[in-house]
C-alpha cells in the first residue's frame, strides 16, 4: 500500500527534474528578441515568438493559433 504513493512521488519528482533541465537549456540557448525585432515581425511570427518566450519562462501549456485572415 505504501508503494503506490512513493511511486507517484518519484514520478512527480522525476518530471520536475526533467522540466527544470529543459527550461535551463532553453534559457542558456539565448532565446531573446529586441523590441525592434518584435516590431518588425509579421503577426504570425510574433505569435510564435511570444509562445516560445512564454515556454522559456515556464508556461508550457502554450500553443500558437495563428488565425487565417487575422489582422
Amino acid at each position: 500500500m505504501l508503494g503506490l504513493p512513493v511511486l507517484f512521488f518519484l514520478a512527480g519528482w522525476g518530471y520536475r527534474q526533467v522540466d527544470q533541465m529543459w527550461s535551463a537549456q532553453i534559457r542558456l540557448g539565448g532565446l531573446t528578441y529586441s523590441l525592434s525585432q518584435l516590431d518588425a515581425m509579421h503577426h504570425s511570427a510574433f505569435e510564435v515568438a511570444v509562445r516560445d518566450l512564454l515556454a522559456r519562462d515556464g508556461a508550457h501549456a502554450t500553443r500558437s493559433v495563428v488565425a487565417v485572415g487575422a489582422i
